[in-house]
């Protein structure tokens, strides 16, 4: 099985010129509040997207790339539903509302998974996390390979040291999850079918990043 993480296109000919294609909320959105975009997951709220604020230059897509919005993605409530044709992780969604050039569009969903990958789905035995450093010259050395056997270990070290290189994660043979995130890497995971049928149903504004480093029994 192939694994890939979603991130958003970088194509100007697919999202516009900027960047992101949001910076901001609209004006007069309060930050502060409880279920605000930068303190919902704290307040275990739902959180409050519904003024979102797209640049000008910017093209609507499939999958919204925008600054502050963490701990999830926006996306179309038509790449929604292709993701709901698979086995996802145990997640959740709020319902979003973009604003471009005077315009408003709700069909768009902020989605987020509710937890992460634990130890009993992978074989720690076989994965593989190495530590790294720089020389004199700042090229980066591999160093030896760590004895890690649980992910509060790779936490552990991150908090003494520099975070672990991971080489390897082997997921177990009983794996079924096609939409899931790892601990400790950024971003949504998903399996080659996922891939497929997103780019057979003509989803828009996604970069599927392969990542080898991840197998499955």
């Amino acid at each position: 099985m192939n694994y890939f993480k979603i991130k958003p296109s970088t194509d100007p000919e697919i999202v516009g010129k900027p960047s992101f294609q949001s910076i901001e909320m609209v004006e007069g959105y309060d930050y502060g509040a409880a279920d605000s975009i930068y303190h919902w997951q704290n307040s275990k709220l739902e959180p409050n997207l519904k003024s979102v604020l797209i640049l000008d230059e910017a093209k609507l897509t499939d999958l919204i790339s925008c600054v502050p919005a963490s701990g999830g993605q926006i996306i179309s409530k038509r790449f929604l539903s292709v993701l709901e044709c698979f086995n996802i992780m145990s997640y959740a969604y709020a319902e979003a509302e973009l604003v471009h050039k005077k315009k408003k569009y709700s069909d768009y969903v902020f989605f987020y998974l509710k937890c992460s990958l634990n130890d009993e789905e992978v074989e720690f035995d076989e994965s593989i996390y190495v530590r790294q450093e720089f020389d004199a010259n700042w090229n980066i050395l591999e160093k030896d390979r760590l004895n890690i056997r649980s992910f509060r270990e790779v936490k552990e070290i991150a908090i003494k040291n520099k975070p672990p290189v991971l080489k390897k994660l082997l997921l177990k043979s009983d794996f079924t999850y096609d939409v899931f995130k790892i601990p400790f890497i950024s971003g949504i995971v998903v399996t080659e079918p996922v891939k497929v049928l997103s780019e057979k149903e003509g989803i828009k504004g996604v970069n599927f990043e392969p990542l080898p480093n991840i197998q499955r029994k």
